[in-house]
């Protein structure tokens, strides 16, 4: 298992340990953004300043902080897993898709 950087780093595949930007996320449609872990309250004011108003955390050692981080600001789904290159199931898939969905799907989201 990768050991975990500082919280100014984050592993690139092809690059290694690269130096992070606050909130580390880029927008892959109009709605949704995808990115790296929040571990600073740096990182929370750049989701917020983006307008980002649901975040899923998908890994198990962030979700403590990310909640912490997160709380009362941001709607959270807690679904991390090991970072451990193994197979996950259908079914942790299915819990972020079917949240994304639902909250997508609402109006003003």
């Amino acid at each position: 298992m990768r050991r975990l950087a500082p919280d100014s780093r984050a592993w690139r595949p092809g690059q290694g340990w690269v130096q992070r930007q606050p909130g580390d996320f880029n927008f892959v449609t109009a709605r949704v953004a995808t990115g790296g872990g929040l571990h600073r309250e740096e990182d929370v004011g750049a989701v917020l300043d983006a307008g980002i108003t649901h975040v899923v955390t998908a890994a198990r050692e962030l979700e403590t902080d990310v909640d912490r981080l997160l709380a009362g600001r941001v709607v959270h789904l807690a679904n991390g897993t090991d970072d451990d290159g193994e197979r996950k199931a259908v079914a942790w898939f299915r819990r972020s898709i079917e949240f994304s969905v639902r909250e997508i799907g609402r109006a003003h989201v």
